[in-house]
This record gives C-alpha cells, structure tokens and sequence, in this order.
C-alpha cells in the first residue's frame, strides 16, 4: 500500500474468536485451548507503512500482547512484544509439530525497541523444562540487545547484537 493508493489515513481493528482447537488434530488440542481469540487495531498511514496499535492473542497455552510500527521505508521504530507458553494447570505444553515428542513447563518471551525513547533494542527468553527426544534441560535464559544507529537516515542504519544464553543441568535422555 506505498504506492499511492490511500489518499487519507485508515485505521480499524477486529475480533476473531472460536474453537480453532477444533480445527487441530486432537493430540495437539490442548496447545490451542477451547477458546482462541485474536484481537487487534491497526492503522494505515497515507504516507506508507503500517501501525499495529495493539493486539492480543489468546490461545490455549499461548497468550501474546504487540505494538509495531513499520515506516513506509520498511524502518521498524517501534516494537512492543510480550509472549508466554504455558497451561494454566503447571503442566507441560506439548509443542505442536508431526512427533509431538517436545515440551516445555513455561516459556517468556520479550522483544522491545522504542527510536522515540532510546537507540537500544532488548530481547529475552526464560524457558523452564525444555524436554525433546534427546535432552531435559530445567532452565535456559537467552538475553540479547544492541543499539540501532542513524536511525532517521534509510540508508545509513545500523543495528549491532550482543547476546548470551545459559542452559543448566542438561541431562541426556537415555534411550533405554
């Protein structure tokens, strides 16, 4: 939608909800929940780009909360984003997938960056019982960061990445 086509700014939001579990194969329901809702308001700015003034999703194990902006240059100068996977009961979450053999207890997830408050950008993951076929491991921590540069200059930005993970007490799972 750069192109021209807007000629004045367009906003809206909207609301999905349902059984999306119904959907799902029944092994994998639990992940989804009997209730999935999904709500969002945006804006389309005349000048390009898009604007996600919030949104929400809850789902099962999985509850998410957004604030984006993307610039008609692609530039992102705001990022808001707050995840978690877990079941309200402290039971594993089975991830979806064709093996169903991964689980976690609980997973964090953050993301932010704000151009109009600083030139830093923070992320982190917290995730408890990380289980595959091949490895238990109670508690990985990811911390990651950097700085964007030239922030107002398409051409000339510049973003840098730090970051460090700990896992600990990794066990083996024995096959026998």
């Amino acid at each position: 939608l750069d192109d021209g086509f807007l000629s004045s700014d367009l906003s809206g939001s909207f609301v999905l909800e349902g059984a999306l579990s119904s959907l799902m194969p029944p092994d994998q329901r639990a992940f989804f929940g009997d209730t999935s809702a999904l709500e969002a308001k945006f804006s389309l700015p005349s000048e390009g780009g898009f604007e996600v003034e919030s949104l929400v999703l809850n789902s099962g194990a999985l509850s998410a909360n957004a604030r984006l902006i993307r610039q008609a240059d692609g530039f992102i100068p705001l990022v808001d984003v707050s995840a978690k996977l877990a079941l309200p009961d402290g039971m594993p979450v089975v991830i979806p997938g064709p093996t169903l053999s991964s689980s976690l207890r609980q997973a964090d997830l953050q993301l932010q960056f704000d151009a109009a408050q600083s030139d830093r950008w923070i992320g982190s993951a917290q995730i408890g019982d990380l289980r595959t076929e091949q490895m238990f491991v109670p508690s990985v921590t990811l911390n990651a960061g950097g700085t964007v540069s030239a922030v107002d200059a398409a051409g000339g930005r510049a973003i840098t990445f730090d970051g460090d993970a700990i896992a600990q007490a990794i066990d083996a799972v024995d096959d026998e």
